[in-house]
This record gives structure tokens, C-alpha cells and sequence, in this order.
């Protein structure tokens, strides 16, 4: 859909507000007008182009189906015996890849994407045509469906008309042009749309932002570069890191660190040099595009980063404050006040890490590598526990991410202030100007 129905109180389940049961009457609150609901009951099609219910253009398409069969069939080949969960994780992995193949790129999407990712305050209507345009070539190289647009000017300007109520427009009397910049309290909503877009780039925001964030081996000022296998190491602890909140690309055969770097390489963001005698390297270019693709790559991981951060930070009273552990649903809405507070104070850079989707993935990451547990009570509640060895020393032998080389599986996080400190050097360097202070023309 160009425009969903409800997606304002989608936004509103992420800042903690229970879903609404499904019912006639939440259907006809959607509706401006009840009379107009019913006047529809005989007139489908006036509904859709009534102009409190313009939901834009519909894309319905259909992936190739899957054999469970088939599926099934696979894993009995590799030995005695079915690993139901193994197949039920592979099937959901597949299916959700099928999706996101298939899914097609609305305009609002694209408009939303540039919107939470543009680094000014603000931006005019011509640069958000601009950028639009832009960016639907950058989907389209990288083989994503776009629905197709008339001219890019008129689109940008329906898809405004439609989520006017999630942008600002600031009085042109206090600027030159009319300048747009999403509303701080509907940049979940804007989220929603952006989300539809991000498996065509997590891959490439993975790389590019461990690449900005390591320390440059280059002696000389205006040059960042490091090396590859440093730089893979770091990709895949943070894909790692992140795979509660992204589908990655099945591996069959094709090296997804590689793949990635060779995108970036093609779209002229980074450039490979000859291997000096300690291995090969990679250096960060400063060219227009290669800024405007950083800025486009560190601005959709931003937001997770955040999340991330603050929930870590969330666990350092639980280590003496709470001994015998804290209610999980006390904790999440613990935790989003902490997000906002400090998004006040211009401690944390985005808004979207309130989300209690994104915080709660961020405690299944930390439990998976051991530094909470999380324990059920007889009411139907759960309790969190920070681990006494988790605090400044590691907790187990911690889960290591794939790769070639099984001696040199580096951990996710060796400690709770371990992950801080990773979590936030990530993220301070993404939200940050440090690429054009780092990266002389």
C-alpha cells in the first residue's frame, strides 16, 4: 500500500500501547465519516478513492511457492533423524527472504526512507524529488522492485498529500522554500514504510559502518583504510548482533561479506587497494556519491544502534539494584523512558529507539550470548536477571559468528560494559560528521 491504515497505531504498540482487538467498530473509526462507510457497502470502489480512505495504488504479487515436501525431503538427506526446529527456522528464513524479494518499493517508502535518513534539519521539495530519484536507482541496481511512478515530481507530491500529517512544514515566511523534516512524534510511523526497503541494503549499511567506525591504518591525513579481514571480522560480529532484526541472504555458495563489499565497491562508496604484503585492503572514498551513500547507509542502522545502546545501559543498575531480577514488562517501559529522556538531552540521535520491538530483540541478543537470563514466574510474567560474571568479565564461551576460519570466530561481546562500549562507538561514529571530518576531498 502507498498509505497504511493503521499505521498510527502501529507506532503507538511500539511505544507500549496494547493492540486493538479486531472489530467493526475499530473499522469504522478508521473512517472520517461512519454514513461514508456504509454508502460504500454498495459502492466498493468509492471507498478506495473517497478522500479521507486514499490508500494510493495496491501492489499485490506472488512469490513461487515452496514445497514443505521438498524442504523436508533436504534435511532427511543429511542424516538419520529431522531437526524440527532447524527445519522450521530454515522454512521461516525462506519464507521471509521470498518476501522481501518480492516486495515492491512504494513511493512512500521512498520518501519516508530519504526523510529519516537526510542528515540536514530539513529539507526543500526539489531535493527531496532529487533524492527520490536517486534512491529508486539505487534499489533498482541492486535488483529491488520499485512500483511504477508517473513523473517523479507528481509522485513525491501525492505521497506527501497522503502522510501530511507525518511531516512538518515549517512557515515560508521564516525560510526561502517551503522545507520538510518528519514530525519527532510520528518518525515511528515514517518508520514503518522505511523498513519495507532495508533488506536491499543491510548488507552494505553492516560493512560500511564498521568501516567508518575502525581506526584508519592509513599515515596519512585524509585517507581511511583498513584491512579486509578486519573489516569482515567486525561485519559479521555486528550482522551477528543484529540478526533479530534482519534476514540476511541465504548463503549458497555466495560469500555475503564479499558480495557486499563488491556493491559498494560498483556504486563508488569504497575502492579495493593492492595487497601491500600484510593482506588485502579497503579504503573509504570521499567522492559526492560515496558521502550521500554513507549518509544513506549509517542513517537506516541508526536507529537499531540506538535501541541497542539503551538497553544495554538499561542492565547496569539491574547488576545491585535488583538481585532477584525485574518484571520484563516493567523493564521495557523502564527502558523506553530512558530512550526518550536522553533523546531530549540529545544523548541519543533517534527517537525510534523507544521501539519496543527493537528494545526487546536487543535483550534476546543479550540473553542468547549470556549476559541476562530471563526466568518465567507462575503468573504468566518473566524476570530479568543480569549474571553476576557478565558485568566486567565474560559470562560463557560465547556464540561466535560464521566464518571461514573457526580459530578466529571473534565474540559477539566479551562483558555487559563490553557491549556498551562496542555499541556506542558504533553508533557515535554513524550519527556523527566524522567521515567529512576524517575525509579530505
Amino acid at each position: 500500500y502507498d498509505r497504511v491504515v493503521e499505521g498510527s497505531s502501529y507506532s503507538k504498540q511500539l511505544l507500549g500501547a496494547p493492540k486493538p482487538r479486531e472489530s467493526l467498530g475499530g473499522l469504522l473509526a478508521s473512517q472520517p465519516s461512519r454514513l461514508l462507510f456504509f454508502s460504500t457497502l454498495l459502492r466498493p470502489f468509492t471507498m478506495l478513492w473517497s478522500k479521507g480512505f486514499n490508500c494510493g495504488n495496491i501492489v499485490v504479487k506472488f512469490a513461487e511457492p515452496i514445497s514443505v515436501r521438498h524442504l523436508l525431503k533436504q534435511h532427511q538427506a543429511r542424516g538419520p533423524g529431522v531437526d524440527k526446529t532447524g527445519l522450521v527456522v530454515a522454512l521461516a528464513h525462506r519464507v521471509t527472504w521470498s518476501i522481501n524479494q518480492n516486495t515492491v518499493i512504494v513511493p512512500t517508502c521512498l520518501v519516508s526512507t530519504v526523510l529519516l535518513t537526510h542528515s540536514c534539519r530539513g529539507i526543500s521539495f526539489s531535493d527531496l524529488v532529487e533524492h527520490v530519484q536517486w534512491l529508486t536507482q539505487e534499489v533498482l541496481t541492486r535488483g529491488g522492485l520499485v512500483s511504477p511512478m508517473e513523473e517523479a515530481a507528481k509522485a513525491v507530491s501525492s505521497t506527501l498529500k497522503r502522510i501530511d500529517k507525518l511531516v512538518k512544514y515549517p512557515s515560508p515566511n521564516n525560510t526561502l522554500e517551503p522545507l520538510l523534516r518528519p514530525r519527532d512524534s510520528r518518525r515511528l510511523d515514517l518508520a514503518y514504510y522505511r523498513n519495507q526497503c532495508l533488506h536491499i541494503f543491510v548488507e552494505e549499511a553492516l560493512v560500511l559502518c564498521c568501516l567508518v567506525s575502525m581506526k584508519s591504518e592509513a599515515k596519512s591525513k585524509g585517507t581511511h583504510w583498513v584491512r579486509m579481514e578486519a573489516l569482515r571480522r567486525d561485519a559479521q560480529v555486528l550482522a551477528e548482533i543484529f540478526k533479530m532484526e534482519f534476514t540476511y541472504r541465504p548463503r549458497s555458495g555466495v560469500d555475503n561479506f564479499n558480495a557486499a563489499v563488491h556493491r559498494l565497491i560498483i556504486r563508488g562508496a569504497v575502492t579495493q587497494l593492492y595487497d601491500d604484503g600484510y593482506g588485502e585492503r579497503i579504503q573509504l572514498l570521499s567522492t559526492p556519491q560515496a558521502r550521500r551513500l554513507v549518509s544513506l547507509l549509517r542513517g537506516m542502522l541508526l536507529p537499531f544502534l540506538d535501541a541497542y545502546w539503551v538497553a544495554a545501559l538499561s542492565l547496569l543498575p539491574l547488576q545491585a539494584e535488583a538481585k532477584s531480577g525485574v518484571v520484563l514488562r516493567g523493564h521495557v517501559q523502564r527502558m523506553q523512558k530512558i530512550a526518550q529522556t536522553m533523546y531530549l538531552e540529545n544523548k541519543v540521535h533517534s527517537c525510534e529507539a523507544a521501539s519496543s520491538e527493537t528494545l526487546c530483540n536487543a535483550l534476546s541478543v543479550f540473553e542468547f550470548v549470556g549476559i541476562i537470563t530471563r526466568t518465567p514466574t507462575p503468573d504468566g510474567e518473566a524476570l530479568l536477571r543480569v549474571r553476576q560474571d557478565a558485568l566486567l568479565a565474560s559470562a560463557r564461551s560465547l556464540p561466535r559468528a560464521p566464518t571461514s576460519d573457526p580459530s578466529s570466530k571473534p565474540p559477539l561481546f566479551a562483558s555487559l560494559v563490553d557491549a556498551i562500549r562496542k555499541l556506542d562507538a558504533k553508533r557515535r561514529v554513524a550519527a556523527t560528521q566524522m567521515y567529512e571530518d576524517t575525509i579530505v576531498s
